[in-house]
């Protein structure tokens, strides 16, 4: 499992943009000799204010379980301690996008691929789709960036 993603019980693709920009604040304009000197002080901290838009989790759970927790494009399955299985529920048209809460428009996939379906990078085959509407496919195919890279 990536080491990005351990101990996340949520869907940490949306997160990790924020750490990163927390990670960078201030490493660049501090001199070596004042990185040396606040060794041992404890990290800044900075306030954030996040709106999301509430999802019915239901749907997702279900594509999940549908699938085995299995990716449906590489058919990765995440093994967790404990014995529990991990994966993501990707909608294919974006809820912030104008897409519906609803399980026609999901997919299970694993941290990676969900990634680059996010980032519009990978297009969508049918055999890769089960379950999910075409017209959802042919919209998310239709923002793919044109590329070298084949349709997952």
């Amino acid at each position: 499992m990536p080491k990005d993603y351990c101990d996340f019980g949520i869907n940490a693709s949306y997160y990790l943009p924020i750490f990163e920009l927390v990670r960078d604040v201030g490493r660049e304009t501090a001199p070596p000799e004042e990185v040396d000197a606040r060794r041992d002080e404890a990290p800044d901290r900075i306030e954030t204010r996040t709106l999301r838009i509430i999802r019915d989790t239901v749907w997702a759970e279900r594509v999940k379980e549908e699938h085995d927790h299995m990716c449906q494009i590489c058919k990765t399955r995440i093994e967790l301690n404990g014995g529990e299985a991990y994966a993501e529920a990707h909608h294919v048209v974006p809820l912030k996008e104008g897409g519906p809460d609803v399980k026609e428009n999901i997919m299970c996939v694993c941290p990676n691929h969900h990634a680059m379906l996010d980032d519009k990078i990978r297009r969508l085959t049918p055999e890769k789709t089960v379950g999910v509407a075409k017209a959802y496919v042919r919209w998310h195919n239709r923002k793919v960036a044109i590329t070298k890279q084949t349709a997952v």
